[in-house]
């Protein structure tokens, strides 16, 4: 009895290389798309991407303008998340983790981004399309450690008075806390963050003080 069942056969490699060589090869050497290619040789859009990027990961990526060696070409995603391009991806790839660090915790994002030779904004924009979950993360761990954009404007406007009193008197650092009503250490630690200038200015009056007596 026959079988009426059609069988099908996966191509092997060589048979697939065979096809797409025209293909393969106008994508190496010209700036055509790959609609353009496909086209002109005759070959099924869709299936010659997906043959790039099974066996030709370093011409996408090339096009990309990521140039990566053999041990890398596996670990490189050819789409991130929601689009980001692996350009994209290898250009903001140490910034984003370093937005990720507690190393880099006390800077905000501009300030991350010069340290990479990179646009604030950019990076701000990488962040919120592809990674908003680090954005988050961080944002919650700079409120909780008094580091936030807003909590520093609210606060420096609180300590103003204190900080004008230091820096114009020889009053030290315990009196004028005492004065405004601020919790010393708490007070102390801001100008150590904020005002290092003053709190070792602080600390010389009070050695000095301590000599006199």
């Amino acid at each position: 009895m026959v079988d009426d069942k059609k069988t099908t056969f996966s191509p092997s490699v060589t048979t697939l290389s065979e096809k797409y060589s025209e293909a393969v090869s106008l994508y190496a050497t010209t700036d055509m798309t790959s609609k353009q290619i496909a086209s002109q040789c005759g070959v099924s859009l869709s299936a010659f991407r997906v043959y790039l990027r099974r066996h030709h990961r370093d011409l996408v990526l090339r096009r990309y303008g990521v140039e990566a060696d053999s041990n890398e070409l596996a670990s490189i995603k050819l789409r991130g998340r929601r689009g980001q391009t692996p350009a994209a991806y290898h250009k903001y790839k140490e910034a984003i983790e370093a937005c990720d660090n507690l190393s880099y915790i006390e800077f905000n994002i501009s300030q991350i981004a010069r340290q990479f030779n990179l646009d604030g904004t950019s990076l701000s924009n990488q962040l919120k399309l592809h990674y908003p979950e680090i954005l988050e993360r961080r944002e919650k761990t700079r409120v909780r450690l008094g580091l936030a954009d807003n909590f520093l404007k609210s606060t420096a406007s609180k300590y103003a008075g204190a900080i004008e009193s230091l820096r114009t008197t020889p009053r030290l650092l315990a009196q004028v806390a005492s004065e405004y009503g601020f919790n010393p250490d708490t007070f102390r630690d801001y100008l150590h963050r904020h005002e290092p200038e003053l709190a070792v200015s602080n600390a010389a009056k009070l050695r000095m003080k301590r000599k006199i007596q």
